[in-house]
């Protein structure tokens, strides 16, 4: 059989010509290189792994979701929430990868108790590998509630005596569901407040709030539990919207390899792929120093991202949310528009999510990646009511990496009487900003924490905290020094870290196990890029159900069952079993597998000029390699 691009009619053709003028020596030296050549094709590229991290397709997911219907600890009332690739064990899969199987893992939900299954399915067999009952807890929130929400509303008779006393056609309203806020502990139910708004030609724009209209809805029993009807405010007119942009040529980017989910550019290599909660994850990223592939990260990934706003009035206060945990980056995805969200030349890759009825919905382009001078974007954007997230994360070729969030979209308001800008309003504009007539943009706070999972060359790092500071003066006799205070964490709870910008502290994770050629530690560096201060105080509930956001900085020992800042389950929680709980076992973190939990707070306080679309506002940190790159390209140019 023919091999590695070498054809049988090529080794036939010139089987004489080597036997006739050849000597024995250099037909052993032929058939040699031959076989080197053959066997360096076949084993270059061989990624064991790869498999393990390939977008799941709608049959794979069908076959696994057929499987459980079929088993018989099927809830009799089931219905499908999420269906994702499941990470593979990260011990067995840096040790063993061939021993594993690609799997997908589906949360169900029995409509009768309100339990949840999570359910693990062989993605190629469809077979069940692992089947967990969950009791006690609420699923975050998906498409079928939406639909559920909406008809309970519908059928509410104050709701609709609300819109005809206000002069508004019911067919003319839309209606988006909101986390409630209230605590398990009060209501053990899915509660969700439902907000209404006027359309525009038959589509929610965000720009027209029915104020004071509001249903709170329990989405197990399907009533409504609570009713407010206020005459607030008019209807504010629509807003005018700009016209879309014009695509940008971009010249193809011809240097992006992609095979599956693996993607190789420049000295990178990694794995793309779309989760159901964390949206877009970057899997085994490594860095080809010539000679081998070295570890940089095991997996970044947005943990959470809280969304709380600052007006205190009775029916605005509890508008907070868990956008990771409550709505889902990933089955939130928005296909990325070339030209727009992307460059027209960006490579997209699919994926599939679930939607409304158990349906699979396939998002074209649901990851882009491009190219944007000497670094490489992979990216991707979700749409959460009225707000537009798009998360990236940048290459570039010098080896360091950056985390971006985008928040966009429509601001978040509410319908006011005033028709002025004036200091001292009591509808709001003393905690927001008055952007057009009877249009009020409370301000609002983002808090973004990603979970870093770095391998800095291997499973085993150290981590350290990293400041400036001026010497004594006695050790400053020309008063211009500046030294480097670089302590080493041995602990989890001393790990536990603020922002410090005035020493512009950083944190270190460097390898426990390899040294560079001047007795370095090879080793990656987080830096803040623009730290805020959090304007939430900790009496206020948002802080309790995400004490993360009281931290700018953690560092766990490495536990596959600790994902979540905000804890696997933070739908009406009340701050249980989320990363300070990670931390209460002050286990070592020296010279072990560790996880960052990094958490950015920004500010959206939206202008006239954010009417009706917010400009992009971005925060982001960057991991910068210190002492790690061996030799870059001249002037950080592709190799």
């Amino acid at each position: 059989m023919p091999c590695c691009g070498v054809s049988t009619t090529f080794v036939q053709r010139n089987k004489r010509c080597v036997e006739a003028s050849w000597s024995k020596f250099a037909r052993m030296k032929f058939l040699t290189l031959l076989l080197v050549c053959c066997c360096g094709t076949l084993l270059a590229g061989v990624d064991p792994s790869a498999r393990l991290y390939r977008q799941p397709t709608a049959k794979e997911i069908e076959r696994v979701i057929a499987s459980i219907k079929n088993d018989t600890r099927r809830p009799d009332s089931l219905i499908v929430i999420s269906a994702s690739l499941k990470e593979p064990p990260k011990q067995q899969q840096l040790n063993d990868p061939a021993s594993l199987v690609r799997e997908i893992s589906v949360m169900v939900r029995d409509k009768q108790t309100r339990r949840l299954h999570l359910v693990s399915g062989n993605a190629t067999t469809g077979a069940i590998t692992e089947w967990m009952r969950v009791d006690a807890e609420l699923q975050s929130l998906n498409a079928d509630d939406a639909v559920v929400g909406e008809s309970i509303v519908r059928a509410h008779k104050g709701w609709l005596a609300g819109l005809k006393r206000r002069g508004i056609d019911s067919s003319t309203v839309a209606i988006s569901i909101w986390p409630s806020g209230i605590p398990k502990t009060s209501f053990n139910t899915r509660i969700v407040r439902c907000l209404a708004w006027v359309m525009t030609n038959g589509v929610n724009n965000f720009d027209r709030p029915i104020e004071g209209l509001i249903c709170t809805a329990n989405l197990d029993q399907k009533r409504v539990i609570e009713f407010y009807d206020r005459d607030v405010a008019p209807v504010a007119k629509p807003a005018l919207w700009p016209k879309k942009r014009t695509a940008t040529r971009s010249t193809p980017a011809a240097s992006i390899k992609i095979d599956g989910n693996t993607v190789t550019w420049n000295t990178w290599t990694f794995d793309a792929t779309l989760r159901d909660r964390e949206g877009l994850v970057i899997s085994r990223l490594r860095w080809n120093d010539g000679t081998t592939l070295r570890s940089v990260a095991h997996s970044l990934a947005l943990s959470e991202v809280v969304m709380a706003n600052a007006d205190t009035s009775g029916y605005w206060y509890w508008r907070n949310a868990f956008i990771v945990g409550e709505f889902g980056m990933g089955r939130t995805a928005a296909p990325l528009v070339p030209g727009v969200d992307v460059a027209t030349s960006a490579r997209l890759l699919d994926a599939v999510v679930v939607g409304p009825n158990a349906t699979l919905r396939t998002i074209n382009g649901a990851i882009g990646l491009y190219e944007r001078g000497t670094d490489l974007v992979v990216t991707q954007k979700s749409a959460v009511n009225n707000f537009i997230y798009q998360l990236s994360y940048i290459l570039s070729a010098d080896g360091a990496v950056t985390v971006d969030l985008g928040i966009g979209g429509t601001p978040f308001v509410k319908g006011v009487v005033d028709t002025v800008a004036r200091a001292g309003s009591t509808t709001g504009q003393s905690t927001g900003r008055l952007l057009a007539k009877n249009i009020v943009a409370p301000f609002l706070q983002h808090f973004v924490n990603v979970r870093c999972d770095l391998d800095v060359d291997g499973p085993k790092n150290i981590v350290s905290e990293v400041e400036y500071e001026k010497p004594l003066s006695e050790d400053d006799p020309y008063h211009n020094a500046v030294e480097i205070d670089d302590y080493e964490f041995r602990f989890e709870n001393e790990a536990v870290r603020t922002e410090a910008p005035e020493r512009l502290r950083r944190w270190r994770v460097a390898s426990a196990s390899t040294r560079s050629d001047i007795g370095q530690r090879p080793s990656y560096v987080l830096i803040p890029t623009h730290p805020q201060p959090a304007f939430l105080q900790a009496p206020n509930l948002m802080m309790q159900r995400a004490p993360f956001m009281q931290e700018t900085f953690t560092c766990t020992q490495f536990d596959p069952n600790e994902q979540y800042a905000s804890g696997k389950y933070p739908m009406q929680s009340t701050g249980a079993n989320d990363i300070s709980e990670y931390v209460a076992d002050n286990a070592s973190i020296y010279r072990k597998d560790v996880v960052l939990w990094y958490t950015m707070a920004v500010l959206t306080a939206p202008r006239p000029e954010d009417w009706p679309v917010m400009n992009m506002q971005h925060v982001s940190f960057s991991l910068v390699p210190d002492g790690f790159v061996r030799s870059l390209p001249p002037s950080g140019s592709p190799r």
